[in-house]
């Protein structure tokens, strides 16, 4: 237990020190003590707001994860609730108003992302913002609840899966430790900017940016461009699912020609094309989803689609047949 909560002593300080002011602030031996004590929550929580924002105060992630939860009850309509507060911070405050409110004063004026390093939100178990499931979801919580000795091992095998797919550089980055790791990536900027691994331009980074990734600080606007992005993608994905989920379930139905089956799924459809008109689901949707299930079915053969990429090795590998 020792080895593997190594690197949670700083949890375990910060924790003791909420815990233990708190318990005396309400339930401290004299007047004076819960004065005190009162006083140092009062000072504790502007100092982190101040550095870290809102989103970094302790509990900030707790709170927004019940509220998530609670709003997540409708498929149909997937929400942010995190971005959706940013948003709201940003359409109000301007932006950078908003960021000082979200993240605080540092990373709103400096180049230099802050609030990660000072954030008090995730103090046990930092996982990624993007959406997992399965395996990647269980090796994310995994790699949070262990640190950074999980995260090596992860680091080594996500570089060489990097580095078979033909980006060595990025492989390269990803296997090597922060002090090596921080000069390649600045480089790198300085070469090309802040680009995703297809290519495509993220941010045009400045002096200041790189300098700041050089020493070890990443940047505070390229860290929100990666939050924007992974909330447009993951709010997509859910929302792409929902929808195939809805057409598969009225081929099904239609294909079983069960009446209530039928008008389940109608009603299911009725619904979604409601809360999304810019993406509704016509019955010319769902001829064609059956049409091509037809398709696929036909040219399955023991599992596999037989398509004129892949006849010749259907053709060649039966020996299970």
């Amino acid at each position: 237990m020792r080895v593997a909560t190594q690197f949670k002593q700083y949890s375990q300080n910060i924790t003791y020190l909420y815990v233990n002011q708190f318990k005396k602030a309400f339930a401290g031996a004299s007047p004076e003590e819960k004065a005190e004590a009162k006083r140092t929550l009062i000072g504790m929580r502007s100092l982190q707001f101040a550095v870290a924002g809102s989103l970094g105060l302790p509990m900030a992630i707790v709170i927004t994860s019940m509220v998530q939860a609670l709003s997540d009850w409708d498929d149909d309509d997937p929400r942010d609730l995190k971005a959706e507060y940013r948003q709201f911070l940003s359409d109000n405050l301007g932006k950078t108003g908003g960021q000082i409110v979200a993240k605080g004063f540092l990373d709103a004026l400096t180049p230099f992302s802050i609030h990660g390093r000072l954030t008090m939100s995730d103090l046990w178990i930092r996982t990624s913002d993007r959406e997992l499931t399965g395996a990647n979801q269980q090796m994310d919580i995994i790699k949070g609840i262990l640190g950074p000795q999980a995260s090596i091992f992860i680091g080594f095998m996500r570089g060489f899966e990097t580095m078979a797919d033909g980006n060595v550089e990025r492989g390269i980055e990803q296997m090597t430790p922060k002090f090596f790791k921080n000069p390649m990536q600045a480089a790198r900027y300085m070469a090309e900017d802040a680009k995703t691994f297809n290519g495509l331009e993220l941010k045009d980074m400045n002096p200041g940016e790189i300098f700041g990734k050089l020493i070890g600080f990443s940047s505070s606007a390229l860290g929100d461009k990666y939050d924007q992005t992974n909330t447009i993608r993951n709010l997509d994905t859910r929302r792409g699912k929902r929808r195939g989920h809805l057409l598969d379930m009225a081929v099904q139905a239609y294909d079983n020609q069960d009446k209530a089956e039928i008008a389940e799924a109608r009603a299911n459809i009725l619904k979604w094309n409601k809360q999304n008109p810019q993406h509704p689901i016509g019955l010319r949707n769902i001829i064609q989803a059956r049409k091509g299930r037809g398709r696929i079915e036909q040219q399955s053969t023991f599992g596999v689609r037989k398509t004129r990429r892949n006849k010749d090795l259907i053709d060649t590998y039966d020996f299970a047949n």
